[in-house]
């Protein structure tokens, strides 16, 4: 295979490296919220707001009097109550009419305040541009959005109003990539080896249909008796004999908590050694094994039970599914008439809709079309005698990345990287080595020796798997190693890339001259392992590709001098998020990895592994000298299990310590805690948050009065010294997550009660985290001089004396 010579250099003898490297990676992601953040300014009743909160005023005032009043209204009937008695009752009963006329007059203005800002709330999600990402994330709601009638007034507590300020919210102030939601672009970093970064061309945007669906309907139909002949299969390459055993990994393909998994067991095959006696190594037709003395029957069982997997027609790098389908089933006859022509149909209609979908320019279009290819795929499942799969009807079956211009591309102050060095100096004294890696080593020594060398990486993976508990290796992963590393050995070795993270953070300042002139906060929003992976995702984009490939190659070089870097992802035959993207580095897979169209994979059987007595490291070797592993999948690598965990492992040992807060810890049932915000310096470490128990939020339920409901949550907030704009979270222990984020404001009803009503009742509490940057704080304008929502997303090596 030709590998590009950057990403190659000479190996020498173990030694300490003094490679110079770079603080942080050349460019940055930048994502930008769709539409700006004034956006929402329609959305709030701000006379509404006023009168409520006079009207609490006054409540409180009378609340206050009350004894009193309660006292001298004794002595009125009474008949000796006196002058300032009387005084105070009238006080109190002026307070109490105050506090109504309050609340009368912001019914009155309420009515219009939040007709106006349903319609211009629609009339913003119309918008072509935006409602084509809709279309996408929620066709439903988009169709019934298309189809409201603009003169009608959209009714309080709906739930189109309250799905609508969701998006609405999210649109304008939450840096989630998808489509015209939020848009992607890359930027250079102050400081970096890059002067600029052109704006992005070519394609500046790519869609992609959700692989599950492709590679369902694949099994189903290749496990059919009247399934295809032609297809191609092979052997599955995990199977690997040892004296007179057989072992294999056999995956589990599963859907949990909106999201897919593959769950891979290691498990003995020795009644199928004949599999290996009998098929050939390499991918054949299915018809192939019939020729070889096997029942049709036998064949497909061998599909069913893992022993055999279908080469997907289409790569794993590709985004479209149902073309390269269509071309198979179009020319595979079948084992009888009726099935295949079915199939044919079915994967036909299939392809048509996942082009124009791709392609689409009409948002009610688009919506109709992505209904109809959930329709055609479960008409295709039915016609094949499978029910199905239940998460058909609820998972978005379309990802669309779009990548912004230079108009929405801000380019950060070199003073940004003093900020990025503190932090990396921050991470150094949290930086440990995962106790699963020392284990890994441990086990390795045992096996081979100190200095010793296992000739077949993967077979010392099985031995390793054979001989750990699956779910004390998950705690093993996320748990420290009890030694400090030393700095030499934070600056890692050949395989073992130097210690780093993938580091997101958003910039506050008022306006562009505050950010020169330093008045800026830098919020850290998320800190991971330094995987490639985050930033790698988006080169799917064509407009992107090259600026990252690029960047991304450039810190792998510096990561692993000597060592030619393989790309390795995990479960991406079923993992839509999960496929490689990065076009100039070459790939390595093991087992299902090596059972797609791709001519291109290196084979990890091939690899092997050796101890470096001098690093304590465990090092990969290619047959041409040293390897190393760049995991360039987006899901986490805690998530993973089994073989792949180990591949992560190889080349990223390294872990960050959790911070301790107080506030992590629940609060007692009826109560609240708060953690204030962790400051240091211009850096921002932790926003402040309160932990409430679910109980003391605000119900909304289907209350049909947005006053009473306001007048609630507002004295909420005073009870608890909440802000008046901050982002929700609801913690689900039991899921194991966090829900999303939503920003919410007491000052926008329609946001306010749309978070509020989907707080699942049964999470024991909830999580409000304080706005950081507020609403005045985002300083990046578009060419319209519209403030818009950005976050950057850099990769920053730490534990280094001499970063430049």
């Amino acid at each position: 295979m030709d590998v590009a010579p950057a990403m190659t250099t000479t190996a020498s003898a173990p030694s300490r490296d003094t490679t110079t490297r770079h603080l942080a990676s050349s460019v940055a992601i930048v994502r930008c919220c769709g539409l700006p953040v004034r956006a929402l300014d329609s959305l709030a009743a701000s006379q509404t707001l006023r009168h409520v909160r006079s009207a609490l005023d006054h409540l409180h005032t009378a609340q206050q009097l009350a004894a009193d009043a309660s006292q001298d209204l004794h002595d009125r009937l009474r008949r000796d109550l006196d002058d300032a008695a009387g005084l105070r009752l009238q006080r109190w009963s002026d307070a109490m009419q105050d506090y109504q006329d309050h609340l009368g007059e912001a019914r009155r203005v309420a009515e219009t305040e939040l007709r106006s800002a349903a319609r211009t709330m629609l009339d913003r999600l119309r918008q072509p541009r935006i409602a084509l990402g809709l279309a996408l994330a929620s066709p439903t709601f988009t169709t019934l959005l298309l189809d409201h009638d603009p003169g009608q007034p959209l009714r309080w507590g709906t739930r189109l109003a309250h799905t609508a300020a969701g998006y609405l919210a999210r649109i304008a102030r939450k840096t989630s990539p998808f489509s015209s939601l939020t848009t992607l672009g890359v930027a250079a970093l102050p400081a970096s080896s890059d002067a600029s970064v052109p704006p992005p061309y070519g394609a500046d945007r790519t869609v992609s249909s959700a692989r599950p669906a492709a590679m369902e309907l694949l099994r189903v139909w290749a496990e059919h008796s009247d399934g295809p002949t032609t297809l191609l299969v092979r052997r599955n390459p995990s199977l690997r004999a040892k004296g007179n055993r057989l072992r294999g990994v056999v995956g589990r393909y599963g859907f949990a908590h909106t999201e897919f998994f593959r769950e891979d067991e290691l498990i003995d095959c020795s009644l199928a050694k004949w599999v290996l006696q009998v098929l050939p190594a390499d991918p054949f037709p299915l018809s192939r094994a019939v020729d070889l003395g096997l029942s049709w029957r036998s064949a497909r069982r061998l599909l069913s039970e893992g022993l055999v997997l279908p080469v997907t027609p289409w790569a794993l790098a590709d985004e479209t599914h149902f073309p390269a389908f269509r071309d198979h089933a179009s020319s595979d006859q079948g084992a009888s008439n009726d099935s295949p022509s079915t199939v044919k149909d079915t994967v036909e209609a299939l392809a048509d809709l996942e082009a124009g979908i791709g392609g689409a320019t009409d948002p009610r279009r688009r919506a109709a079309d992505v209904e109809l290819f959930r329709a055609t795929l479960a008409r295709g499942f039915r016609a094949l005698g499978h029910r199905p799969p239940d998460w058909l009807t609820g998972v978005p079956l379309f990802d669309e990345v779009v990548a912004h211009g230079a108009d929405r591309t801000p380019q950060l102050p070199t003073s940004v990287h003093a900020e990025l060095r503190n932090v990396s100096t921050e991470l150094t004294s949290k930086t440990r080595r995962r106790a699963l890696y020392d284990r890994l080593v441990d086990h390795f020594v045992a096996l081979h020796g100190r200095g010793g060398r296992a000739p077949d990486l993967l077979d010392f993976c099985y031995s390793f798997l054979e001989n750990t508990d699956p779910q004390a290796m998950r705690r093993e992963f996320s748990r420290p190693a009890t030694s400090v590393p030393s700095v030499e050995a934070l600056r890692g070795h050949r395989t073992v890339g130097p210690a780093a993270s993938t580091v997101s953070f958003q910039i506050a300042a008022e306006t562009p001259d505050s950010l020169q002139q330093g008045k800026y906060l830098l919020v850290l929003n998320d800190i991971r392992d330094g995987l490639v992976g985050p930033m790698a995702r988006w080169a799917a984009v064509p407009a992107l590709h090259d600026h990252l490939a690029t960047s991304i190659e450039r810190w792998l070089a510096d990561q692993h001098p000597g060592c030619r870097v393989y790309q390795v992802s995990a479960q991406a035959d079923w993992v839509t998020v999960q496929r490689p993207t990065l076009r100039s580095l070459p790939r390595a897979a093991w087992g299902p990895g090596l059972c797609d169209a791709a001519t291109d994979t290196v084979d990890l059987r091939h690899f092997s592994l050796i101890h470096d007595p001098h690093s304590g490291t465990l090092q990969v070797h290619d047959s041409t000298g040293s390897a190393a592993f760049a995991y360039t999948g987006s899901v986490a690598p805690h998530l993973l299990g089994g073989i792949d965990q180990l591949l992560c492992l190889l080349s990223a040992p390294w872990m960050t310590l959790p911070a301790r807060w107080s506030a992590d810890l629940a609060p007692p049932r009826g109560e609240m805690t708060y953690q204030p915000r962790v400051q240091r310096g211009r850096v921002v470490w932790r926003r402040a948050r309160w932990e409430l128990c679910r109980g003391l939020v605000p119900q909304p339920g289907t209350r049909p009065d947005p006053v009473g409901f306001l007048a609630e949550a507002e004295q909420w907030r005073r009870d608890h010294g909440l802000p008046r704009e901050f982002f929700l979270e609801e913690v689900c222990p039991a899921a194991d997550r966090t829900i999303t984020p939503q920003w919410v404001s007491i000052d926008h009803p329609h946001v306010l009660h749309s978070a509020l009503r989907q707080i699942d009742p049964a999470a024991p509490h909830v999580e409000i985290v304080e706005a950081l940057p507020a609403r005045h704080e985002y300083w990046f304008c578009d060419a319209n001089g519209d403030a818009l929502a950005t976050e950057f997303t850099v990769l920053l090596r730490h534990g280094e004396e001499h970063l430049r």
